[in-house]
Formats: structure tokens, C-alpha cells, sequence
């Protein structure tokens, strides 16, 4: 008797100063704890300790691994502030997010000086001066060219943009990249399918319905859009992932009555199916999309 109460006083010691060790700054004991736990992200999810915070955050990638994408969106969100790593750590491992949401989470980690997602930024998404520069600053060869290249891009967009406004010729504007609100949505009424694209892509993430809205105004302007976008949506519902079979059909009808024969195949082909017909079953499905 004498002998198990020694044992289990040893293992309670053991578990308490493996803990207190955490706590003392031992990072290692840190994860060594949430190791034990049922649930490494729960553990993460539900702790307040700026010890096991920390080794949570510098082990970000092994605790979010294959876990529920809500609850690894839920993590990110604790931590990222005080761990500019982890937003960079959850773009690079889940790249079935929207581009928005990644230029998102990789500009806040470059805010909060974490200078690798400033240097993936300028090389991926070069339409902001602010993160080239500070990737430039950090010692990235490139972003230094390309920051002199944007400066003076961004000096004749912005002389585009001006004669627009003033003469109304706007075609400049928008070849150089403009993204003025007032200047898409004024050439997308003269009918430029770009600028409604452009526009379109703009509110992708806004939730306020003008990418739907925005999209179908190319769509009618050019048919060879809308068979795109049909296509495209098509493709998500094929995979599983978000889309509209509605959305897609609206392509289709308006490719259709604006005289396209193989949107009015493809409309009569869609129009018998339902969303049951795309369920993924981590197999590949039966219907095929050809473009």
C-alpha cells in the first residue's frame, strides 16, 4: 500500500512540476502538457497562460493539424496579435481560403512586424507600397525593385485616374490597375466587362452583394463571360466548395438569351440537376466539367 501511494505520489509531483515548469518559462514543458491533453487545440483554445499561449503559438501548425477548420480559424484569432507567426502559418497551411482572407491575415502579420509575411506579400500581392517598402527596408532585394517600379506605376495611375475624372477618358485608368470605385462603376455602365470584373472582384469579401451583382453586368455584356464564370462555379460545386448552383444556371440563362447555343446546351443540362448531384464523397464524381 505504502508502495502505490509512492507511485502515485510521484506521478502527481511529476504532472505538477512539469506544469510549474511551464509556468516557470519552460516552454518545452508547455507543449509537453498540451500534449496530454485530449485535445491539443482545445487545450489551446480554452488556456489564458502566457506560457502555454506562447508555446501554442510557436507550435501552431503541429496543434492545427487535420482539426476542424473553425476551430483553427477560432486559434488564429486568439494569438495572432500578440504571434504575428501564426497568421502567416495559417495562410501557408490552409490555401483553400479565399485570396482576400489570406491578403488579410498576411498584411496583419506584416503589421505586427513579422517581416517573412511582408516579403510574401510584396511578392505575391504587389498592389500596396506600405508592405513592399517594409519588406525593402527588411533587406528583400526585390521588393526594393519593385517598390521603385510601384512608385512610379503608382505616379501615372494616379495622373490616369485624374484625367479620367476630369475628361472623361477613362480607358488609361483602368488599364494601369485603377481600383476608384467611381471609375469602375462609371465604365462598367458604359459597358466595359473588365471594370464590372474588376469591380466585382473588389467586393468579393464584402458581402454586400456586389459581387453577384457586378458579375452578372459582365456577364450580359459578354457572353464568353458568363460561360467563364458558369464554368468556374461548376467547378466549386464539382469539389465542394462554396457555390452556387442558381448562380451558375443565372450565367447560363443570360449566355442563352443573349444568342450563345452551347449556354442553352448547357442550361438544359443543369437545369435537371440539384446540389445532391455534386455531393464530394472524397471520391472523384461522375459528372465532368469541360471547358
Amino acid at each position: 500500500m505504502k508502495k502505490l501511494l509512492s507511485i502515485v505520489f510521484l506521478l502527481v509531483f511529476v504532472y505538477a512540476n512539469s506544469d510549474y515548469e511551464c509556468k516557470s518559462g519552460d516552454l518545452i514543458s508547455c507543449l509537453d502538457e498540451i500534449s496530454k491533453a485530449p485535445s491539443k487545440i482545445d487545450f489551446c483554445l480554452n488556456t489564458n497562460d502566457y506560457n502555454y499561449k506562447k508555446a501554442c503559438a510557436n507550435n501552431f501548425t503541429m496543434i492545427t493539424k487535420n482539426e476542424d477548420d473553425n476551430k483553427v480559424e477560432k486559434l488564429k484569432d486568439k494569438l495572432c496579435d500578440d504571434y504575428p507567426n501564426v497568421c502567416f502559418e495559417y495562410v501557408m497551411n490552409y490555401r483553400n481560403i479565399a485570396r482576400g482572407t489570406m491578403k488579410k491575415n498576411l498584411e496583419k502579420a506584416c503589421e505586427l512586424d513579422f517581416i517573412k509575411a511582408c516579403i510574401f506579400v510584396a511578392n505575391n500581392f504587389r498592389d500596396n507600397l506600405k508592405y513592399i517598402k517594409k519588406a525593402c527596408d527588411a533587406g528583400d532585394y526585390e521588393s526594393c525593385v519593385e517598390y521603385e517600379y510601384k512608385k512610379l506605376k503608382a505616379g501615372e495611375l494616379k495622373a490616369a485616374e485624374e484625367e479620367c475624372l476630369k475628361t472623361n477618358n477613362c480607358q488609361k485608368a483602368i488599364d494601369k490597375g485603377s481600383e476608384n470605385e467611381q471609375i469602375l462603376t462609371k465604365l462598367c455602365d458604359e459597358k466595359n466587362a473588365n471594370a464590372c470584373l474588376k469591380y466585382a472582384d473588389l467586393n468579393a469579401d464584402k458581402y454586400n452583394g456586389k459581387y453577384k451583382i457586378y458579375n452578372l453586368k459582365a456577364c450580359e455584356i459578354d457572353s464568353d463571360i458568363c460561360m467563364q464564370k458558369a464554368k468556374m462555379v461548376e467547378q466549386f460545386l464539382h469539389f465542394d466548395f462554396d457555390g452556387s448552383l442558381e448562380d451558375m444556371k443565372d450565367y447560363y440563362k443570360i449566355a442563352c438569351k443573349n444568342g450563345l447555343d452551347q449556354a442553352c446546351e448547357e442550361l438544359n443540362r443543369v437545369n435537371s440537376l440539384n446540389k445532391d448531384d455534386y455531393k464530394f464523397n472524397g471520391k472523384v464524381k461522375t459528372i465532368r466539367i469541360e471547358f
